[in-house]
């Protein structure tokens, strides 16, 4: 007995230690791709009864651009929480993600070991280490976002827990417990009907005396609790979310049923081998990496000889009640779900459902290694290694995987490495550059983003589709990067004269920051030409005059600025301070004079005023701007 307790133990040592180490460096890093579509201050100034009411009424994500999709009440429910509790913080959100991973993997071996007890400690033990340290975990844990996946996977394990236990007990409670799992694990994501499977397959499986009538009555309860909660999720879904099928080419509606099948193998294919060698991973699988498959592919060959061999084997072991045959089974109907074949999904393949998919065929993996192992007749540890050896090599492409979960510039860099041809990965990384150039304050920082967004943007611009937005944000990107031949090709052919200022503020920008003060000249001029009331373009284009040595050029355009705008302060206060350098007080004083008349009045001029005054003795005048000064305060 206390060997059983010291090893129950020390496995529950390995697996917080071995998560932690693989996952502790994602804690630092910073929301990535889709986390913003939960992190979102929309709902945290709410109460928590008027959140509640929009969060289970209201599609769950709202785009940038209004669009509206998906309904995850459940899930957005607990980051909502999360966020009202914690504030949007991304190391408390990635640590809540690892802790979830780590709660799942330990209720797991308890259910295995203590609700279930197992005997084969080493296959329950094997499957779970290579669920924790496979690569296919890395999105789950290192993605704020898919911890809605993990959401789904623990109340359907709750809810599997609770079957096991009603059918010994034949308590109610536990029945309630089941149902009410079941519904929230369709509303944390719609991945949970898959439960509408796998329970029915389980009840057949723990039933000491199966009989038919009680089989119908669960399954017809199970699939209107399942039924009711899709109509009301079907119902509450904009239906906004078709627009986000773009992703999936199998959209197209000149898609044959055998291409759409021999797509949908194609993509089993790719989910089974991706299980046994994660060494290239993406957040992205969309177009090109997956097109319509046309002819047969290896992929295609794999999926389709699963299917032949598991079909059969899978019912004839779950007939003589033999766990593999319910995890065989499991594994055909979940990846049959993934493959698009049933049911279109927004996208062909992604990393998270491999992981659904793995938590059924891991116990497979492993028992096929201790088949391996009878087989070739090995010593007794012979097992271990086979098991250990993997795991670590699995581990080390989770780390390395981990690491790449930084921020979205590290991901989308590691994507593409891995799949060069992934064009829309080229969008992605030109989009974030772009953005991240726009953001910045730093000029030698902004200019390294557009330099880098400008190559990834030149890169997707040869793919043959329609980019005129594309096109539009390298017109945008040259000018911001001062190249004049470039831009002024777009300006000649501009339509409007707001889009031609604007080009030529981008150019003038450049050269300011450049301290090219001609050239910033040259096309401020020009700015000023298209926009003749952009008042910062005199106050900026007269100090680059007096900086120049124009003195005249500078005299003239504050005097165009003042007659222009004689009710602004800034033209009397440029021309003051232009004076002053000159060390010309006393023509400068009739112009910060009226400066400091005008509103809105500035404390400096008045400050400077009242000082000035005061130490010529005239205490009206000093008194008169003092008072001024205090009616601004």
């Amino acid at each position: 007995m206390k060997n059983i307790v010291s090893f129950k133990y020390n496995f529950v040592f390995i697996i917080l230690i071995v998560t932690t180490i693989l996952y502790f460096n994602s804690l630092s890093n910073n929301f990535n791709i889709d986390d913003r579509l939960y992190y979102t201050d929309e709902l945290i100034n709410k109460d928590i009864s008027e959140a509640i009411k929009i969060i289970f009424t209201e599609p769950s994500f709202t785009q940038a651009d209004g669009l509206r999709h998906e309904y995850r009440p459940v899930s957005k429910l607990l980051f909502y929480l999360e966020v009202k509790i914690f504030g949007i913080n991304p190391f408390v959100s990635h640590t809540i993600s690892l802790l979830f991973f780590q709660s799942f993997l330990l209720l797991l071996w308890y259910f295995i070991k203590r609700v279930v007890q197992s005997k084969d400690s080493f296959l329950a033990e094997a499957s779970i280490l290579l669920l924790a340290v496979h690569p296919l975990s890395t999105e789950i844990v290192c993605s704020s976002k898919a911890r809605e996946e993990l959401y789904v996977v623990l109340f359907g394990l709750i809810a599997v827990i609770s079957l096991f236990k009603h059918l010994r007990t034949k308590k109610k409670a536990y029945l309630v417990s089941l149902f009410l799992c079941f519904v929230l694990a369709i509303l944390s994501k719609k991945t949970g009907i898959l439960l509408l499977i796998t329970l029915p397959l389980l009840f057949y499986m723990w039933s000491e005396e199966f009989k038919i009538k009680n089989a119908i009555v669960f399954a017809g309860l199970l699939f209107l609790a399942g039924y009711f909660t899709i109509f009301i999720h079907d119902k509450l879904e904009s239906g906004d979310r078709i627009l986000l099928f773009a992703e999936n080419p199998l959209i197209a509606e000149n898609v044959t049923l055998a291409e759409r099948t021999k797509t949908g193998f194609h993509v089993i294919g790719k989910y089974i081998t991706t299980i046994l060698y994660p060494g290239h991973l993406s957040s992205y699988y969309g177009y090109p990496l997956f097109d319509i498959v046309k002819n047969v592919t290896c992929h295609f060959f794999i999926g389709l000889l699963f299917f032949i061999i598991g079909i059969p084997a899978g019912i004839y072991l779950f007939l003589k009640r033999k766990k593999f045959g319910f995890f065989l089974l499991a594994s055909l109907i979940i990846l049959f779900s993934f493959s698009n074949i049933p049911e279109l999904l927004p996208g062909v393949f992604a990393d998270r459902f491999g992981f659904i998919i793995l938590l059924f065929m891991a116990p497979i993996l492993v028992k096929l290694v201790i088949i391996s192992f009878l087989i070739f007749k090995g010593s007794s540890n012979l097992k271990y290694y086979l098991i250990i050896v993997p795991a670590l090599l699995l581990s080390l492409l989770s780390y390395k995987r981990s690491l790449e979960w930084k921020d979205s510039e590290t991901l989308f860099e590691a994507d593409l490495k891995s799949y060069p041809e992934n064009y829309k990965l080229l969008l992605e990384l030109g989009n974030f550059y772009f953005e991240k150039s726009l953001a910045e304050n730093d000029f030698n920082e902004k200019e390294k983003s557009l330099i880098l967004g400008k190559k990834y943007y030149e890169r997707y611009a040869k793919i043959p589709f329609d980019n005129h937005a594309i096109k539009s944000n390298l017109a945008v990107i040259n000018c911001m990067l001062g190249k004049e031949a470039e831009c002024n090709d777009v300006i000649s052919v501009s339509l409007s004269n707001r889009e031609k200022e604007q080009y030529l503020m981008y150019l003038h920008e450049y050269f300011f920051n450049k301290n090219d003060t001609l050239k910033a000249i040259q096309y401020l001029e020009k700015v000023l030409v298209f926009n003749p009331d952009y008042q910062k373009g005199y106050e900026t284009l007269n100090r680059l005059y007096f900086k120049s040595g124009y003195r005249q050029k500078g005299i003239a355009i504050l005097s165009k600025f003042i007659s222009k705008y004689p009710e602004s302060p800034l033209g009397y206060a440029e021309m003051a301070n232009y004076l002053l350098t000159q060390k010309d007080t006393l023509n400068a004083l009739p112009y910060i004079e009226k400066a400091a008349i005008r509103k809105p009045y500035n404390p400096g001029v008045l400050s400077f005023l009242i000082d000035y005054y005061q130490k010529k003795g005239n205490h009206a005048k000093a008194g008169y701007y003092n008072s001024m000064l205090s009616e601004r305060e």
